[in-house]
């Protein structure tokens, strides 16, 4: 029997460190504690045949036969470990289940994704949906220690790297030796990434010094802005119709026409009408069922019906912020609609009629208008949203 006292992540870490890195993401105070409790408090009994016995703290037991066949067999199983264990490997795949996750709800998803991952991680007004890459955001966390050893704070560890490893060097121009440990190595790395962003060994990025949020945007880097970002991310749509008209900003959606462009042997005609290519645009605009839907919508408001890009209708609109909202709102959820009948007939044969799609439609509007605190619209908003009868 063997037992072995494991050195995890969070004996090398200051536990204030932890609780600030869990504040900066913002998540429940209850949720907060229970991990403080884990790693501060954590203790492990061994369980033999139900009933519970000795008390181990950061322990872990293991059981062979005294043979060198077994010990070697330890061995190799103590190198797949450490290789395992990584930090890279760890970060690869977290970002692997954030990534399955978006897709099937699963931490397994074979098929190719609609939107690369590097879109993904951009901020929403850059196109992306503002979800973190966990690369460049380990990077910003790990800067906090660069920042601590250019700035020489009052820590034992800080205080500790200047007498050992720097010895009156130079922070920003340091080389580690080859036989440094790893996470030294890995802070120099980063450290030399962030070079450009001293000046005179202050971190001119933030005028009020280094923060990892701030800084991860620095390492993530700008990209340009969509014009669409407002129609899309817009307070009146409704969550599940923002992401897809998110995906129809990125020509993400599987339509026949680029399932065919993929090599899948299958008829690329649009199954709800059988006239045309289905595109986007075919779906959206050109399609009678689409122009049907638009057509019963049109008798219950006063709305008018785009010839082609629906996107490009949205960013024409007219009228007061509220006006607009709506009215990009009731385009994604025409957008929305319409592709779930769409799947509706190609997978079951069967579909809605565009009468009961316009009144699910505007029911959802009616709904949204009638979460909102009427004291806090204008006149002219209340007697436009009278005209399109969204105000009951």
């Amino acid at each position: 029997m063997f037992k072995i006292d494991l050195q995890k992540a969070y004996d090398t870490v200051e536990w204030t460190f932890v609780r600030q890195l869990l504040d900066a993401l913002n998540f429940p105070s209850e949720f907060k504690t229970m991990i403080i409790q884990c790693i501060t408090s954590a203790t492990y009994s061994l369980s033999v045949n139900g009933e519970m016995f000795g008390y181990f703290q950061d322990d872990v037991l293991l059981f062979s036969k005294g043979d060198a066949k077994s010990m070697m067999l330890l061995l190799q199983a103590f190198s797949t470990f450490s290789k395992a264990t990584g930090l890279e490997g760890v970060i690869k795949r977290i970002e692997a289940v954030c990534r399955n996750f978006l897709w099937d709800n699963s931490a397994d998803y074979r098929r190719i994704p609609l939107v690369g991952w590097d879109t993904i991680c951009r901020s929403k007004d850059e196109g992306g949906l503002g979800i973190k890459d966990q690369e460049n955001w380990n990077k910003a966390m790990v800067g906090r220690l660069v920042d601590w050893i250019a700035v020489n704070r009052d820590s034992i560890w800080v205080h500790w790297i200047h007498n050992n490893y720097l010895k009156g060097q130079d922070w920003m121009g340091y080389k580690p030796s080859m036989n440094s440990s790893w996470v030294w190595r890995r802070i120099c790395k980063i450290k030399d990434e962030m070079v450009p962003g001293y000046t005179n060994g202050k971190w001119h990025v933030q005028p009020d010094g280094y923060t990892p949020a701030r800084s991860y945007e620095w390492f993530r880097g700008s990209r340009p802005k969509v014009n669409w970002y407002k129609v899309v991310w817009n307070g009146w749509v409704i969550p599940k119709h923002q992401f897809m008209g998110w995906l129809v900003a990125h020509a993400a959606l599987n339509t026949t026409s680029k399932l065919v462009g993929f090599g899948v042997e299958i008829e690329d005609t649009c199954c709800i009408c059988a006239l045309a290519e289905e595109t986007s645009e075919h779906l959206f605009c050109e399609c009678e069922y689409s122009k049907r839907v638009v057509r019963e919508v049109n008798n219950m408001t006063s709305w008018s019906y785009p010839e082609s890009g629906v996107l490009e209708w949205c960013m024409q609109r007219t009228g007061t912020k509220l006006q607009k909202g709506i009215q990009n709102a009731m385009m994604l959820s025409l957008i929305y609609q319409v592709w779930h009948q769409r799947n509706k007939c190609r997978n079951e044969k069967f579909m809605l009629c565009p009468e009961r799609v316009a009144k699910h439609i505007i029911e959802e509007m009616r709904a949204r208008v009638r979460g909102r605190d009427k004291m806090q619209l204008n006149l002219a908003d209340l007697e436009w949203l009278k005209k399109m009868h969204l105000l009951e």
